[in-house]
């Protein structure tokens, strides 16, 4: 049985998260608040309050990774059908630079 595209985005979302969490009490595996920040981008379009503490750390960050990441997070929500969504994570992008 072939599974429904929209339930792809919120599938990942839980697996980003508990691989997140599992990753902040592993020390040798540093990157547990990145998968964190991955999860709270593919939620974004679902949860509006995320929406201004994902802008405040894209602003905060220098090296370019969270932008990179949003691109990723708007790719899959292109490849998952959800064309709303998708155009909504490509303007975050603008609205990011507005503010």
């Amino acid at each position: 049985m072939k599974m429904k595209r929209t339930y792809t985005i919120p599938l990942i979302a839980t697996g980003t998260f508990l691989l997140g969490l599992v990753c902040l009490f592993l020390p040798f595996l540093p990157f547990g608040w990145f998968l964190l920040f991955i999860t709270a981008l593919l939620l974004t379009p679902y949860f509006k309050p995320i929406k201004k503490l994902l802008l405040w750390a894209i602003k905060r960050d220098k090296s370019g990774i969270f932008e990179k990441a949003r691109k990723k997070v708007s790719e899959l929500y292109h490849w998952a059908g959800d064309k709303k969504r998708a155009h909504e994570m490509d303007n975050f992008h603008k609205t990011n630079h507005e503010d």
